[in-house]
């Protein structure tokens, strides 16, 4: 009997099928198509290849045993060459451009499986999760998706490339060692790194002075005001430093009386 090998073959975005049937003990064998376009390498021989089948398209392939004037033996066999997914990838930053440490969240679409990708290397294992959310990317790495669909084809996305900006280390100093002033006193507070474009100045956390100088000057400040500066670079990165808590002690107020009730007295006389 006839036997062209299993059933069916399927394969995803590939025309070129190789077969192989059981080689008959007794007669000779013989590759036919029954619909469709296709070639053979080899029709006679049981193990050919076949091209020609389009992506999106099947062909019945049939293997005809014959011996002598003994009634031919057939056996059929369904190639089947399917489509790629379409894989789409879209990131809910709309321009791509981040501050490090930003959390971006990415979303695939068009399979029922998906796989991704920074760089090259897979950051999220092939499952059913089509969103994708880090905040660990580097400044022009390309997050990319491999789509899986029910037939199991896979393809890769278009790659998203991200800019990711240097967020300012914002610091801050005040020109009094230690913090610890008498009410009324100047002080000079000055923000690192120089250059950047805002400087927001707060005090308990409301803003005092926002503009591009690093440094602010205040005498107003209570004890217990704690300041702290926002610094912001050119692409909207921004960082807060570390709070200055100030100790402010209350003025002295100085007073003096004498011992002579209206303050006038004669030549040479003792007053306390």
């Amino acid at each position: 009997a006839a036997d062209a090998g299993p059933l069916a073959i399927e394969q995803c975005d590939n025309s070129t099928f190789t077969v192989t049937a059981v080689d008959p003990a007794v007669g000779t064998g013989e590759w036919s198509i029954n619909s469709g376009p296709g070639a053979f390498s080899n029709k006679y021989y049981f193990t050919t290849t076949v091209t020609g089948v389009t992506a999106g398209s099947s062909r019945v392939l049939r293997w005809t045993v014959s011996s002598g004037t003994c009634t031919a033996n057939t056996d059929d066999i369904t190639l089947t060459n399917r489509t790629l997914p379409t894989p789409t990838l879209s990131s809910d930053e709309t321009d791509n451009i981040i501050c490090a440490g930003d959390t971006v969240e990415f979303e695939a679409g068009g399979g029922v499986s998906y796989e991704f990708f920074v760089n090259g290397i897979s950051r999220q294992a092939d499952g059913a999760d089509d969103t994708y959310s880090t905040n660990t990317l580097l400044n022009g790495q390309v997050v990319t998706v491999r789509v899986t669909d029910a037939q199991g084809c896979s393809a890769l996305s278009a790659g998203i490339t991200t800019t990711v900006n240097p967020v300012p280390v914002a610091s801050l100093l005040s020109n009094d060692a230690d913090n610890t002033i008498c009410a009324g006193t100047s002080v000079t507070f000055t923000a690192t790194p120089s250059g950047a474009a805002t400087y927001d100045f707060l005090i308990n956390g409301i803003s005092a002075q926002s503009s591009g100088s690093n440094t602010f000057a205040t005498s107003a400040l209570n004890n217990g005001d704690i300041v702290t500066v926002t610094v912001t670079s050119d692409p909207d990165c921004s960082s807060t430093s570390s709070g200055i808590t100030m100790t402010v002690n209350p003025a002295v107020v100085a007073s003096l009386s004498s011992s002579d009730a209206d303050n006038t007295i004669c030549k040479n006389e003792s007053v306390t």
